[in-house]
């Protein structure tokens, strides 16, 4: 009742010699230093994650074109975090597909401070703004907007990344709104 990756190389150590040899010192607590523990259970957890998302961006540029996907939520220390999704064309499965490649926190969430956040994030990536094809996220103030906000940034620098807002903020708002139309379901609710 160790967990699943401890249970797992307990398993493992039945058949590999090493580390059915190394597994009796690491319970007695011979060595304290070991690969069962929680530093590098980390370190291979984030290896894999970063190999991942290195073949998710590998298959994107592949593609050339792509949309990105957009929403903002505050995490459980209510530091605001961004998550990034996107959309491409993969040429080798043939197919569409829709990949979140990244969380960031974010502590500017006007228009500029997301715009700024998402043009970082694509260069970390190493992918272009100027292959971007579309653009999609809620319906709030500083992403959806002509003027200032993230879409109309967006479009100045890339007149081809059409905005889609998500239509599932937007059956929320349309049921919000009709709810609210209502004092039998204002009442209920």
């Amino acid at each position: 009742h160790n967990g699943n990756f401890l249970g797992l190389v307990e398993l493992l150590g039945k058949f590999d010699l090493p580390l059915n040899e190394h597994l009796p010192r690491v319970v007695s607590q011979e060595i304290h230093v070991h690969y069962c523990g929680k530093t590098i259970q980390i370190e291979l957890i984030s290896t894999l994650g970063d190999m991942t998302r290195s073949h998710i961006l590998d298959s994107v540029r592949k593609s050339k074109y792509f949309s990105i996907i957009l929403d903002c939520t505050p995490d459980i220390s209510h530091i605001e975090q961004l998550s990034i999704t996107l959309r491409f064309y993969d040429v080798e499965d043939m197919e569409i597909k829709e990949h979140f490649v990244s969380f960031k926190p974010v502590f500017d969430s006007t228009g500029k401070g997301l715009y700024d956040h998402i043009s970082e994030s694509l260069e970390e990536f190493n992918l272009e703004l100027a292959n971007c094809r579309g653009q999609g996220y809620d319906n709030g103030a500083n992403m959806k907007g002509k003027n200032k906000r993230v879409q109309a940034r967006i479009l100045k620098e890339n007149p081809r990344a059409f905005f889609m807002p998500c239509g599932c903020h937007s059956i929320n708002l349309l049921i919000g709104d009709s709810v609210s139309s209502s004092i039998m379901c204002i009442n209920f609710f």
